[in-house]
């Protein structure tokens, strides 16, 4: 199963967080977690480091459930580059290891405890 565009403002959607606060982000978690625990053998999580938005090109941070994401049953599958490196050296949740790459959990993974309600 493929499960791209997690970026932030775009999943979690900006509008979710603005309209609802926590609990539009609670839905975009079990959202996610429903995706991922859907895939049968592996779900590939992606995320683009710029995109064209309206003929505009927009630079964008990973998602906040990248982070989220257990370490022991993610994989390395590529790295973004220098640039994504760059923007995700302000993020608290991600560390520069985890930001420039595709995860790719595992379903069998429970999802993190944030995930577990």
């Amino acid at each position: 199963m493929f499960l791209p565009g997690w970026e932030e403002g775009l999943f979690p959607h900006q509008r979710a967080l603005d309209e609802s606060g926590a609990a539009g982000l609670e839905e975009e978690r079990r959202l996610a977690y429903v995706g991922l625990t859907r895939a049968r053998r592996r779900a590939v999580v992606s995320f683009a480091a710029n995109r064209r938005v309206h003929n505009m090109w927009q630079s964008s941070l990973p998602s906040r459930f990248v982070g989220e994401l257990p370490r022991e049953h993610c994989e390395k599958a590529s790295d973004m580059g220098d640039f994504a490196a760059d923007l995700a050296s302000g993020l608290t949740r991600l560390s520069e290891t985890e930001a420039g790459h595709v995860a790719s959990p595992r379903p069998a993974a429970a999802g993190p405890a944030a995930w577990r309600r």
